[in-house]
């Protein structure tokens, strides 16, 4: 949980919350992530970095569609700064940042964010 929610007591009950609804989804569930994913996708992490170089994000210019970006202030697995820079180079970009949380953002805030997607889809 260190990696998805802040280490405040609020954040933390947030968690506990968020492993109760989760167990109590018994049909239906998605598959469990792969060890070669989970690979995978720290690679691609790591290769971003915390802040990334010039021109890397050029293209994001072209992607014009309504993009909702989602992020906690206090993500220590993807840096905030990353949400606010991917922000500013999406034209159609809205960014909602959650206070007091980390990368499982729209999780411990999840009936707020709910409202949020609801927001932008009917947009």
């Amino acid at each position: 949980m260190g990696a998805f929610f802040s280490p405040s007591e609020a954040s933390q009950a947030a968690g506990q919350a968020y492993i109760k609804r989760l167990e109590s989804r018994k049909e239906d569930r998605d598959l469990p992530v792969s060890r070669d994913s989970a690979v995978a996708q720290l690679a691609a992490i790591r290769e971003w970095g915390p802040i990334p170089p010039t021109g890397r994000y050029a293209t994001l210019k072209n992607i014009i569609h309504p993009t909702l970006i989602v992020h906690g202030n206090k993500d220590i697995v993807v840096a905030p700064i990353n949400a606010l820079i991917l922000a500013e180079h999406l034209p159609n970009a809205q960014l909602i940042v959650y206070s007091d949380s980390s990368h499982g953002a729209h999780y411990q805030h999840a009936k707020l964010f709910l409202e949020h997607v609801k927001l932008f889809l009917n947009e």
